[in-house]
Order: C-alpha cells, then structure tokens, then sequence
C-alpha cells in the first residue's frame, strides 16, 4: 500500500529511508515536502503513515485502522498509530528478542509484513492473532514460544484463532518452534491455528514442537488440551512452500470432527499428516486431507488417526490428485474402530509405498474404501486392515482402475489372530499388480462372502477369499477382462473352501482356475462353482471345481460354459452345464469321481445342442441330462460307464463312448449318427428309454434291465444282441427289425412304422399289442403275429379309413381283447365300421373267442359308443380277413358327469358369495352407518365381512369345498319418517378349492379337484321401519354381478392315450336377493329376530375344451334359494352380546347341464333341503375404543354339510 510519505518522496524525487542517520537535504526539497504535507493535511483528517516496528523496541500489538487498508500499532508510548504496509522487523536479526507480536483482526482485515523477525519469547506464544490475519514473510523469520505462567509448558511459535493466511515468495521463510516445556509438561506447537490455516506464495515454513513434553505436532490446525472437548471446522492450507514438520487439521483429546487440510501447488512438507489427530477417547470423525498438483509429504498422509481406547475414526477421507507422498490411511485407530473412511487417488502419484482405507489394531475395520485412478504404490493397497489379534475387516473396498501396485491388491485383510474378513471387495477396472489381488484375507479366521470383480489391467491372481488356516465361504471372483495367471474363488491353507464363485466372461487367464481350493490339512472343498461366458480365453488353463488333499471331501463342483470360450482342461466337477447350443471347446474332461458318493460327472445341455470334440478321460463316468442333444465325436478313454438320464447322447461310433456300464434312463434317447454296427451294451431303466437312429445300424450289444425300449428316426435298427430286457418295445418313428430273438411280450407300433421280426421268434401271447394309428397311416407288422390271450389296444386320433394295423404274415389273436379309442371330437356315426387289423389276402387270421374289452369304443374321455361286431367274414371268399369294430349310437359316458361337477364347485362357491352379502355384510353395512353423531348417521362410512369354512355339497356324489368369501364397501343412511334408509356398494371377491368325489355301478369311481375364484360388485339396501308394537318391522335386498374363473382337472378320467381330461372356464354370474323381517324387543337386553328371505343366482354357462380334444358346453346353472328362520341375541353387558339362530332352507334348482360332443351328459344339482344353525358373539371391548368385533359359526346339514365361521369388524372414524 501507498502511504503519504512514500508518496511524498517519490515526487521529490528522494528515497525512501527507513533507518539510519539521513544526510541534510536542500533547503528547496524541505521546503516543498512541507508544501506537499501540508496540502495533504488540509484534505485528510486522518493522516497514516507506513513504519517499520522494530521488535527490541517492545511488544507489538496491530489492529484493524479506522480505514479501510490501514492499521492501529501499538508500542511502549505509542498508541493506536494508524499504519499502512505495517512491517515487523528486527534491528539485528542474529538477536533474538524476548518480546512478542499480537495481532487483533476480530473487526476487520490485518495484513502485516514479517522482514527478519527474529523472536524467542520470554512467556506466552511468539506472534498471536486472532481473526482475518495475513503474515506476509520476508527474509528468514524465526518465531519460538516462551513458557506458560505456571512455567510447566511450552507455548507456540505461533497461536491463532480464526483465519491465518502465511504467504511470500522464494525469498521468504518462517521457522516456528514451540517453547519447551518443564517438569512433564509438554512442549508448544510451532503452529497452532484454532481456526483456519494457509500456507501459500512459495515460502518455506517450518514449524517445529517443543522438546519439552509429549507434543511433537508442528502446525495445528486446532489442539485443545482438555478431555472430551471438541475440535471441529478447522482448515489448513499449504499452497505453496514447505512446512518443516507436521500438519494437524484438528489434535485433541477428545472428539476432532470436520477438519481439513489442503496442501497444493508446489507445497511440502517434511514430516506427516493429518486430517484430524485424536490424543486420548473421543471420535476422529469427517476429518479431510487433500493434495493436488505436485505436492509432496515426506511423511505419512492420515485422513484422520486415534490412539486410544474406545477412539474411534469415522468417515475421514484423504483425495490425492498428485505429488509424491508415502503411507496413506483414510483412518487410522490403535485400539478403536475405523469406519467408512476413504483415500482416493485421482492424479499421477508417486512412491506412495502402502495405502489403507482404515487401519485398527484390535478393533473393526469396516466400510472403509481405497480408490486409485492412477500413480504408483510400491507395496499394497488395502481397503481395511486389522493387524492385531481380535480385529475384524468387514465390507471394506478397493476400486483400482490405472496405476500401479508393486505387490498386493486387498479389499479387506485381518493380518493377526482369528478374526474374520467379511463382505470385503475390489473392483479392478485396469492398472497392473504385480503380486494378488484378493476380496478378503485372514491369517486364522474365516473369509466370507467377499468379493473380486476385474473388468480390465493385469494381476498375478484374484481369490475372492483367503485363509490360511481358517474357513473361506461364499467368497466370489468376477472377471470380464484383463490378463492374469491364475483365479481361485476361495482359497485356504488347511481349513475348507465350500460354495464360493468364480465367474469369467472375458480376459485371459494363462494357468488355473480353481473355484474352491484346500492346500493341506483335512479341510474340505465342496460346493465350489465356476461359470465361463462371453471371450473369456481360458485356452492354457487348467479349470477346476477345486481340490482338496482329502480325496472324499471335494464333492458338489459345478461348472456352468454359458459360451464356446476355449478351455484347456476341466477337471474335479460333479456337474457340468451348458447354456448355449455350439461347440463345447474343452480340450479335456477329466470325469475322475471327486468324492466317494459321486461316480464321475453330470452333464447338462438344457435344451442345447452341443458338440463336444475333445477327449473325455478319467476314471468316472458320464450322465447325460437336461432335453438337449450332447453329441460326442471324440476318442473317449473314461471307464465309469455312461448314463442318459434325459435329453439325447449322439455316437457316431463305439469309440465315442467310454468302458463301463451304460443306461438309457426313462426320458433318455441314445442316437446313433453313424452307419453300421454298435456293439456296447446297454441297460434299459424306464418305460421311456429310446434308442434313435436315421440311418441302418445294427446293435450286437445286449440290451437288458426293466425298462422298455423306443425305436425313433426314420432309420432301420436292427437288434441281433442276446436281448433280455422285459418292458415295452414301441416303434415311434422307422423301423426295427430282429436280428435275434425278442423275449419281450410287449409292443407299441405308431402309424405308419414297421416292426419286422424276420424269421426270429417273437410271441405277444398273454401280453399287450397297441396300435397308434398316427397321421390316419398304417402300422405294419412283418412276419407271423401270435397274440393269443393278450391285450389289444387300438387308438387312432381320426376316424380310421384304413386298417389300424397290416400282418404280412399269419396272425392268431384267439381269446385277445380288443380295447378301442378314438381322439376326442371325432364324430362318429351309428353303425360305422372301423377296420383294426387285417392280413395279407393270402394269409390267415385266427380271432377265436375274441373278446370286447370294455365293450366300447372310446372317444376322447367322454364318449362311448358300444361295440355290436368283433370280426368280418371276406364277402367273397367267406374268409375271415379283419379284426373290426361297429359301433351303437354314441353316448355321454356315465363318468363324464365329474366334469359337470367341476363347473358346479364355481357356483357353490358363488352361493357362499350370496349368503355373506345377505347375511354379514347386510348387517355391517348397518351399523357403519348408524353412527352415534349426525354425521356419522347422514354420512358415508365404509363397512367390510369376511367368511369362511369348509362344506360338503350333496349332488347325487358329492363336492367338498374349502373357501374364504369377503366384502368390502362403504354404506350411507338417512332418516325417513317411516324408518331408516342404509344403502350401500360394495366390492367382493371370493376364492376356493373343492374336490369332486363321484361313484358308478357299472364304472370305475372318478375323483378330480379344482380351484375357483370370483370378483365382482354390488349394492344393497335395507329399511328399518319405526317400532310398530313390541317390535319394528324391516325389508332388505341386494343385487350382485361379476365374473367367476374355475380351472378342474381329473386323474380318473383320460382318454385312450392316457392324458387326463382338464379344463378352464371364466363366464360371468349375477345375484338377487330380498327379504323381510321383524324384530321383537322382549326386554331392554333381549330381541328375537323372525325373518324370511329368497336368493336367486345365475352362473352364466360356457364353451370349453377338454385337453382330451372333446367339446364341452355347460348351460346357465339357477339357483332359487328360500330360507326361513330366526336369531335370539341378549345383551349381558356393555361389551359381550352374544346371540343363537336357526333357519331352514329349500333349493328349489341347481341344476348343471352339460353336453359333450352333443350328448347329454347327467346332471348332478343342489336341489333340497339344508337346516342351518348359528352362534356368535358381538364384542365391544372398551367403551373408549370406537370398535365392535362379531365373531360367529355356522352349521349345516342335509343337502349342505359342515361349517363356516364369519368375522364382522366395525370401527368407527
């Protein structure tokens, strides 16, 4: 700033002199300076002048000047000079002087200027400030601290409260030495800023700690010496320079929250630190530290530090953008807990040497986080560490996505003892590692549930978890890219790996893959998993489930290829699944067992196709499940047999296959692809199991078991083996031919397919033929045909025009039984003929005493028509040549009225519906709106039932159902001079199962089961009249419509083929309901209720489908319901009413129609009469709660049977 006296010399063309003995001037310059002063004086009335303030001359105080810019000095005599550019000197700056500077910024701004200070006060702090300081250095400034006024401990180079601002340029230095404390007494800071504190413009400061006592800190941001007092919002800026020592946002004893440091520019610091330093109990909280540019720490760099016992370091964070610093923690506590706080890296730094996120001793390490976008690490980043025995690292992270760390990479890591790293993880987005990389490690404890995911960069391993002697669970490994050596889910030196994950879909991995892995011991692996997707290159690597030294505890490995991605070897998997059809791309499989219970692997193509071209090897076996087609064109060496559970296993050669023993299971096909002869054996273990083939191939092996056998494809297979399997032979599709005698007395034949038994035996005597007469073509038996005293089912899904099944040869079906059924909706004329059997015009057919089976043909589940004729004569020759079949009209079938039964369960449940709204309903409508006030009685008000129970519906057989009905509406009432007027809407839903029991003379019993629903609406209305007499007289009805869904199926009753009839129905329904009643007033506490009401319900009828093919329509179903009865209540006191009725009812309909095919099918029905009883309890608990509970049973017998109870809630808003 320009003073008058400055600018006084410059227009006289003198300098400026500040001390010394200046020589005369001429008497023509002093002439016009005192020209120039006076002219100033005459405008100014208060005149400043800018000094020099020598420090041996005595203490200094400066304040705020009366205007703006200029300051207030105080010293010795001199009293509130007002100053500008106010400069703070020495007169030898080699002598310290003992006297000090106090600086009062509390009103305005205070800028002074330091030039060779050289201060070593004698008591107290060197220079004090308070308020908005700036120090502006200037040469080599040295400020010491003096000693208290109890002369136990050091004070400060420097103490200031409020806003510090130390700057200058190179030329510029401040030494700050805290004074030494005595007798135990600590020293003083050399900076101690309560408040905020900058350090910019290039100048060195160096601040130093009392050597007197237990304070080492040098520049504080804010320390207070005193127990649990808090220290927070304090902020130290270093923007340029260095600091010879420390940096503390906040140092106390007790809690330290929301302190910063800034360090920036070209800024040092020789020593550490910290964003918040707690000395004794308190928490370390919101401290921050934060670095940019090219600063640089000698130290360490701590968000926020604590020392002591129940000290804990909570959400302190560091954010480095650059420089070179050493050890980073975002929070570290020596016997506390450190939570949630973070270091990112986010600019090229360098020689960082070890970061942790929070660092505890014996304590947790929990939610912590470390993220690095670039710079170097020579050892490790760890997301949280507990070092001691006793700590704990929980749901700590890492995300890494440049840079580099010289060793390991740990989400979170207990280094001592047995405590447990849990929920830990890293995210590796790119950067290199040159050592491991783990989610979550543990010297002795368990490591569970952590985590790795890797989408880019390079690393030696991942492992999701790691112990070395304890348990690793559910740990997991992610990677989408990148390079590594090897991934291990989980691994443990000798504790047990089990259920932990590795999932790669992209990357290279050069060696292993382990999902769960045991290095020694007796720990066990089992459950481990390993999923493949995407481009993962996993073409050198080993792939394992895991491995354990105890052989026979390595079980459950799975590994799920949801890509072609390349495998080099997989080996010690229980499963194996594929998710994709293609080529499976494994080298090898190693079908070794991995556990005494397993014999080798499953695998799994869902309902893929996939070819698998590598070599198979191991002492295990292969089962192949899931509906897909695993094709195996490899030189196969394993030894434990092969199973096809489900789906296809395609050969093209005996060599595709192992040694062993090998199954087709129930659902499993085996296709042979190639051409010529097979010669494993083969064990048949289900009626399903099936034997494929396009081309003409041979079997010589031996197919045994009790299960049958399935020809499919349209190729020819021929059986020459020494067959002994005893279940059914069905030709699906082509042809198979004998090339061996067929000891199996069982055959199916498809339209269309051939079955040639050449000239080896075949007998069906006492056994079953069945012909499905498919795609209206005929099935061919080639050969003689004996089936004498057998079953003959004949099945056709049309009306056959040709015969069901041709012998080239002789057939004899004497003393069989001819069974016959058509698909359902074939229409089929009274004296049709269907043609069943015939034989060559040369051969001979013996059909002596052949009998009709049931007597019928069968048309889908629900129609019959009744067999007249069994064989047909040759009209020319007189010989018999056909085994047929005329038919009778057609009729319902007496078991079809179970489907009838079916749509009768929706309206019984509809009844249900209807007495609740009638019943219950009517009721809470009422008294909802018949409040105690006049708006309670004129306003709306919601009302709500709800019923529920079991009932036995007598039809002519009987339907059991089990439902819950409720309402839901909102009433209204007014008085009238006749009475009271309640109306009321209302919304219902209804829901029940039932089952259908029906029994027959002449025919098996059909039982079947359903579920129905209904959703609809309605109003109501009820008329309460004055009392007339002992009593009042009421009138009530109510209207209902909506939609009623039922879905029944029945076991019983099937078609021809086997496949039960079901069907669903959805049609609509709709309700009336009106009734009158009087209520006699025996007594003050007494009533008796005498009513009478009729209910009228339509179920709307429907059209549907049997899955059996049939049509089925049902008519409208009427119900007409009359009912009479009464209902005693007595009041016993203000809260309990309870109540007793009775009522008899007549069903006046019921009915329900039906027709299948367009037969009648008989009609059961609800008409009769039903007695009902009821109890129930009306409950006011307490006079202050506006709510009334009737809680109520009801019992029926006659045409309805069993129980239901009802709940009734009122409350009143």
């Amino acid at each position: 700033m320009l003073s008058y006296r400055k600018l006084a010399m410059r227009v006289l063309g003198r300098p400026l002199h500040t001390g010394g003995n200046d020589s005369p001037r001429p008497a023509s310059q002093r002439a016009a300076a005192f020209i120039l002063t006076a002219a100033m004086l005459t405008t100014l009335a208060a005149p400043a002048f800018a000094e020099r303030w020598y420090i041996e001359n005595g203490n200094i105080t400066v304040k705020a000047g009366d205007t703006e810019g200029t300051n207030k000095v105080s010293q010795g005599s001199i009293i509130d000079r007002e100053d500008t550019d106010t400069v703070i000197t020495n007169n030898n700056k080699d002598t310290a002087s003992s006297n000090t500077v106090t600086i009062d910024a509390e009103n305005d701004k205070v800028e002074v200027t330091l030039d060779n200070v050289n201060i070593k006060a004698g008591s107290g702090s060197a220079l004090t400030s308070k308020g908005d300081v700036t120090l502006t250095l200037k040469g080599d400034n040295h400020l010491t601290g003096g000693i208290s006024d109890t002369g136990n401990y050091g004070r400060n180079g420097i103490a200031s409260t409020g806003s510090l601002t130390i700057t200058g340029g190179e030329n510029g230095s401040l030494t700050a030495q805290g004074g030494s404390g005595a007798d135990g007494g600590h020293g003083g800071h050399g900076i101690y800023s309560n408040g905020n504190l900058t350090i910019s413009g290039g100048s060195t400061v160096t601040a130093n700690g009392g050597n007197g006592g237990n304070v080492s800190g040098d520049v504080y941001g804010n320390d207070v010496d005193a127990a649990f007092s808090p220290v927070s919002n304090n902020t130290v800026i270093l923007s340029g320079g260095s600091v010879g020592g420390d940096i503390l946002g906040g140092a106390n004893n007790g809690a330290v929250t929301d302190n910063n440091v800034s360090i920036s520019g070209f800024g040092s610091v020789l020593g550490s630190v910290y964003g918040g330093y707690g000395a004794a109990e308190g928490t370390v909280n919101g401290n921050d530290v934060s670095i940019f540019d090219s600063g640089s720490v000698t130290g360490n760099v701590l968000g926020g530090y604590s020392r002591s016992v129940n000290s804990h370091v909570i959400e302190n964070t560091v954010t480095i953008s650059g420089g070179t610093v050493r050890d980073i923690y975002g929070g570290q506590s020596g016997k506390g807990n450190a939570l949630n706080n973070s270091v990112t890296l986010d600019g090229a730094v360098s020689q960082a040497n070890v970061i942790y996120g929070g660092r505890v001793e014996q304590g947790t390490a929990r939610e912590n986080a470390v993220v690095m976008k670039n710079g170097s690490v020579t050892l490790g980043i760890f997301g949280g560490i507990a070092t001691a025995d006793g700590g704990q690292a929980q749901d700590n992270h890492v995300t890494m996505s440049g840079g580099s760390v010289g060793e390991h990479l740990i989400g979170g890591y207990v280094q001592n003892g047995s405590g447990a790293a849990t929920g830990n993880s890293v995210i590796f987005n790119g950067g290199s590692v040159t050592e491991n990389v783990y989610g979550g490690r543990s010297v002795n404890g368990p490591a569970q549930n952590n985590s790795v995911t890797m989408t880019n960069g390079s690393a030696n391993w991942l492992l999701g978890g790691y112990s070395a002697n304890g348990n690793v669970i559910g740990n997991s490994v992610n990677v989408s890219g990148g390079t590594l050596t090897g991934v291990s889910g989980g691994e443990s030196n000798s504790g047990s790996a089990t259920g932990n994950i590795v999932s790669i879909s992209g990357g290279t991995v050069q060696s292993n893959v382990n999902g769960g892995f045991v290095a020694s011991g007796s720990g066990k692996a089992t459950g481990n998993i390993v999923n493949i997707s995407g481009n993962a290159d996993l073409s050198g690597a080993v792939v394992a489930g895991g491995s354990s030294p105890d052989g026979d505890a390595f079980t459950d490995y799975t590994l799920n290829k949801n890509s072609d991605a390349a495998v080099h070897l997989a080996r010690n998997f229980a499963s194996v699944n594929f998710g994709y059809s293609g080529t499976a791309n494994i080298g090898e499989l190693d079908s070794t067992p991995t556990g005494s219970a397993l014999s080798g692997v499953t695998v799994n193509t869902n309902a893929n196709n996939v070819s698998f071209d590598g070599v198979i090897s191991g002492s295990g076996s292969i089962t192949k499940t899931g509906a897909g087609t695993l094709i195996l064109s490899g030189t196969n060496t394993y030894s434990g047999g092969t199973t096809i559970s489900a789906g296809t296993l395609s050969i093209g050669s005996d060599t595709n296959i192992g040694s062993g023993t090998n199954t087709i299971g129930n659902k499993g096909t085996l296709l042979l692809s190639g051409n010529g002869t097979y010669t494993n054996d083969w064990t048949l273990s289900g009626a399903g199991s099936a034997i494929a083939t396009d081309n003409n191939n041979t079997l010589s092996g031996v197919l045994s078991g009790n299960g049958g056998l399935t020809k499919t494809g349209a190729g020819t297979l021929t059986l020459s083996g020494t067959n002994t399997y005893t279940g059914m032979t069905t030709v699906r599709s082509g042809t198979l031919a004998l090339g061996s005698e067929l000891t199996s007395n069982q055959l199916t034949l498809y339209g269309g397919t051939v079955f040639d038994r050449g000239s080896h035996n075949h007998s069906l005597d006492n056994g079953i033929l069945s012909v499905n007469g498919a795609n209206g073509q005929s099935a061919m038996y080639k050969g003689d045909l004996s089936a004498r005293n057998a079953t003959l089912n004949f099945i056709s899904p049309v009306h056959p025009t040709q015969p069901l099944l041709r012998v080239t040869g002789d057939a004899d079906v004497s003393g069989s039984a001819c069974n016959v059924g058509l698909a359902g909706g074939t229409s089929l004329a009274s004296g049709s003929t269907l043609t069943l059997l015939d034989v060559d015009p040369d051969k001979t057919l013996t059909a002596n005493n052949l009998q009709r089976g049931n007597g019928i043909v069968q048309i889908g589940s629900t129609v019959a028509h009744d067999i007249t004729t069994d064989v047909a004569l040759d009209p020319t020759t007189g010989r018999l040549s056909a085994v047929t079949a005329q038919v009778s009209p057609g009729r319902a079938t007496d078991q079809s009225k179970a489907l009838s039964e079916g749509f009768l369960g929706g309206l019984a449940l509809n009844l249900q519906g209807a007495d609740l709204v009638a019943g219950r309903g009517m009721d809470s409508a009422v008294r909802a709106s018949s409040g105690t006030d006049d708006a309670e009685r004129h306003g709306f008000a919601g009302f709500g039932a709800l019923s529920g129970g079991s009932l036995r519906y007598n039809t002519g057989s009987h339907l059991d159902m089990n439902s819950l009905s409720l309402l839901t509406g909102l009433a209204w009432g007014i008085d009238l001079a006749p009475g009271r007027l309640t109306l009321g809407a209302f919304f219902e839903y209804g829901n029940g199962s039932y089952d259908t029991h029906n029994s027959f003379t002449n025919a098996a019993s059909v039982d079947g089961d359903g579920n129905a629903y209904y959703l609809g609406g309605g109003i109501l209305a009820r008329m309460d009249f004055v009392n007339i007499g002992p009593g009042r007289f009421y009138a009530e009805a109510s209207g209902r419509a909506g939609k009623t869904h039922n879905e029944y199926d029945s076991s019983d009753l099937r078609d021809a083929a086997g496949r039960k009839a079901d069907y669903d129905s959805s049609s609509p329904y709709y309700g009336l309901h009106f009734g009158t009643g009087y209520v006699w007033n025996i007594n003050d506490a007494a009533t008796l209720d005498l009513y009478g009401k009729y209910f009228w319900t339509r179920q709307q009828g429907d059209s549907v489908g049997l899955s059996t093919g049939e049509h089925l329509s049902f008519d409208d179903i009427n119900s007409s319901r009359l009912r009479f009865g009464g209902r005693f209540a007595y009041i016993l006191n203000e809260h309990v009413a309870p109540y007793i009725g009775a009522a008899w009812e007549h069903e006046f309909d019921g009915k329900a129609r039906a027709r299948t095919n367009g037969f009648d099918i008989d009609a059961p029905n609800l008409r009769g009469n039903t007695g009902i009883g009821e109890l129930g309890l009306s409950l006011t608990p307490s006079a202050d709660l506006p709510l009334t509970v009737d809680l109520g049973v009801q019992g029926y017998t006659g045409k309805h049977e069993g129980v239901t109870g009802s709940l009734m809630v009122k409350w009143e808003f």
